[in-house]
């Protein structure tokens, strides 16, 4: 999930193959369209909500080093001149950008 998560993602959580529609800002709104697949409670939805957003926040320090690591372009020329030029210049710089980027985002 790269975004925050909403209401309507722990219903998709909770009823992933259920057919609704939500209509306003609370409980109320959502409109059920699915007979196969039984209603999640108020409490439920909020509760895997809770569940969703606390597995969002735990991950991101994963987010953070991302945006951070080098790009495709950088890691393929070097592992191109790792392995194949038999130098591996590029290659410890391509690693010692990475655990930069661990040492200040570090995994929780």
């Amino acid at each position: 999930m790269n975004s925050h998560p909403i209401k309507s993602d722990a219903v998709n959580s909770l009823a992933p193959t259920a057919e609704w529609v939500w209509v306003g800002s609370d409980y109320s709104g959502l409109d059920w369209h699915s007979t196969d697949v039984p209603k999640p409670s108020e409490a439920e939805i909020d509760a895997e909500l809770a569940r969703l957003i606390a597995a969002w926040e735990a991950a991101d320090y994963q987010r953070k080093r991302q945006a951070e690591y080098p790009g495709l372009d950088a890691l393929i020329v070097a592992l191109w001149e790792s392995v194949v030029e038999n130098r591996t210049t590029a290659m410890d710089a391509v690693q010692a950008i990475r655990q930069a980027v661990k040492a200040k985002y570090p995994k929780p």
